[in-house]
């Protein structure tokens, strides 16, 4: 009984702590049919999560920009017809670790850039299991984040943009 304990408490899928996803064109005027966006992807994680490898991170890792392999994909939710977009890596570059006992986090970033017809419009996201356990209501539960990306112009003939937050997307 005690093995199971233990194995229960390493193995606690309770790990994903929250996280956002932007975009921008690179270039806001439309010049032709297509359009260069950097999309913005940062997610906060268990640093003890299972799946990641021992030794969990320290300060070395984000010194190092150690990738956080996450073995997932940010893909296309809802009307993919209306363009090109293909499913973009989860995995992060390490921009900071906590060690702290009350916090336990460990979060990165990741940025690419996409070439999509001006007719996109979609919305794009990560979604997945094991939301913060330590939540009084849906801890443990699925999650999912998403952003709609749309590429026709505006009134004012500029490209639009994602809203930018400068809050932090974390649950502690």
């Amino acid at each position: 009984l005690s093995i199971l304990s233990m194995v229960c408490i390493v193995l606690d899928g309770a790990h994903f702590r929250g996280g956002i996803i932007s975009w921008r064109p690179l270039n806001n005027t439309v010049q032709g049919t297509t359009a260069q966006i950097q999309i913005h992807q940062r997610y906060f994680w268990n640093r003890q999560w299972g799946s990641f490898s021992l030794p969990y991170c320290t300060e070395a890792n984000v010194a190092a920009q150690t990738v956080i392999v996450i073995g997932s994909t940010m893909t296309c939710l809802a009307n993919c017809s209306s363009s090109t977009y293909a499913a973009l890596s989860t995995n992060m570059i390490t921009t900071d670790c906590d060690s702290n006992p009350i916090i336990e986090s460990w979060a990165g970033e990741h940025y690419d850039i996409e070439t999509l017809p001006l007719t996109t419009s979609i919305t794009i996201g990560f979604p997945s299991s094991a939301w913060f356990a330590a939540l009084y209501i849906g801890s443990g539960g699925n999650w999912a984040i998403c952003n709609r990306l749309n590429l026709a112009p505006r009134p004012d003939g500029y490209i639009n943009s994602s809203p930018v937050t400068t809050t932090l997307p974390v649950v502690f």
